[in-house]
């Protein structure tokens, strides 16, 4: 299993691997048949805000918009040269963002599948895309250290790119007000960065060679879980427990 998402409703959970599946949370067993419409492996996958719809990105250089209830393919989105290596969709689940190996970010139209922006700027793979809660923002990480902040409707960059993590990083969040971003790397680094300028506000450095594989805010924005190799989950209470 190279990647899981929850459905919004938490009943369901969709992983990507071979194919994708869609599994029930009370009976364990599948709730569609598998999804295997990709010609190769899938690399990740993730359910819109509104439940409706899951998008996966494969190593066939495409992603897969899905019908969650009936599993009914919706729409390819296929102008990827690489492998298709992170999507997301925006809170309104209205649009859909992919970054590839193929070193660019692209955002599509989630009800026809349209392309409307191509982002370029980073110099590598591109590991994480994620939007800002209200929509407007799209950030980037690629292997290139950089990570760069999007106008997402007039699809170009916010600024400059920050320089992150000097280890390739895993996981990006952003609190629930927008003001912070999270980040995880694979060197079991943890930085809490001000998403007005960039600032590494706070860092915590976990044991040496501990990949970090998420993290996460609260929904109040008060508390950052991070999930690693460890076999625990940490939780910080306060932004100043990163110092």
């Amino acid at each position: 299993v190279l990647d899981i998402a929850f459905a919004p409703d938490g009943q369901r959970v969709a992983t990507a691997g071979r194919v994708v599946q869609v599994w029930d949370l009370i009976t364990r067993e599948r709730s569609l048949p598998a999804l295997a419409r990709h010609a190769m492996a899938v690399w990740c996958v993730t359910f819109s805000p509104d439940g409706r719809f899951l998008v996966s990105g494969s190593e066939d250089k495409t992603a897969i918009i899905w019908h969650a209830e009936t599993g009914a393919k919706h729409v390819t989105l296929a102008q990827h040269a690489h492998i298709v290596r992170a999507v997301q969709f925006s809170p309104d689940s209205t649009l859909v963002a992919t970054g590839s190996w193929d070193e660019t970010v692209r955002i599509w139209d989630a009800a026809t599948g349209a392309c409307m922006h191509i982002l370029r700027g980073h110099s590598a793979v591109i590991s994480c895309t994620i939007f800002t809660p209200d929509g407007l923002q799209l950030a980037s990480y690629g292997q290139d250290g950089k990570i760069w902040t999007w106008d997402a409707r007039r699809g170009r960059a916010a600024g400059p790119p920050w320089l992150g993590s000097s280890r390739e990083m895993q996981t990006l969040a952003y609190s629930p007000n927008g003001k912070w971003m999270a980040t995880g790397d694979w060197g079991a680094t943890v930085q809490l960065l001000e998403t007005r300028t960039g600032r590494v506000a706070a860092e915590l450095a976990l044991a040496p060679h501990t990949p970090i594989f998420r993290v996460a805010f609260s929904p109040d924005g008060r508390t950052v879980a991070v999930a690693s190799q460890l076999p625990k989950i940490l939780i910080f209470s306060e932004p100043d427990q990163f110092n």
